[in-house]
């Protein structure tokens, strides 16, 4: 019997601080896509929805690694467009952030590498180009 109050309350403690980043970053990715959907072209919204799996896996993980601030996560949760994407993402520490956009630039690169040539003087392209998210640094910047 005593076995069974000790696990009930460490299961009840556990559940109380369950990650809130998985539901914040499934709808904010989702609602991203949707409105970013519509800019577009057909071939490029194909690409993108085979990798926003791997997006919302990498930010979430990124929101629990780097123990993003609950208001953060809430502003991520209801944020209802790229403008108020835009502000949680000034919630986040500077390095929060850049963990962020690293993680995020990684997956948008291999939704684009499909239109890309392998041109060795080609410049790189923007993973960012067409849904209006600036990145982290601009391409070609020193970090």
């Amino acid at each position: 019997m005593r076995f069974v109050l000790i696990a009930l309350v460490v299961w009840t403690g556990c559940q109380r601080h369950k990650s809130q980043c998985a539901p914040a970053i499934s709808g904010a990715v989702d609602r991203m896509v949707s409105e970013a959907r519509a800019k577009m072209p057909p071939s490029v919204v194909a690409n993108v929805a085979r990798v926003v799996p791997q997006m919302k896996s990498g930010l979430t993980a990124s929101c629990e690694a780097d123990h993003w601030a609950p208001p953060a996560i809430e502003c991520f949760a209801k944020a209802d467009g790229l403008e108020a994407l835009l502000a949680c993402d000034n919630l986040l520490t500077p390095q929060q952030r850049e963990n962020e956009h690293k993680r995020s630039d990684e997956i948008l690169k291999t939704a684009i590498q499909p239109f890309q040539k392998s041109a060795p003087d080609k410049p790189k392209r923007d993973p960012h180009e067409g849904l209006g998210i600036p990145p982290a640094n601009p391409v070609g910047s020193a970090n």
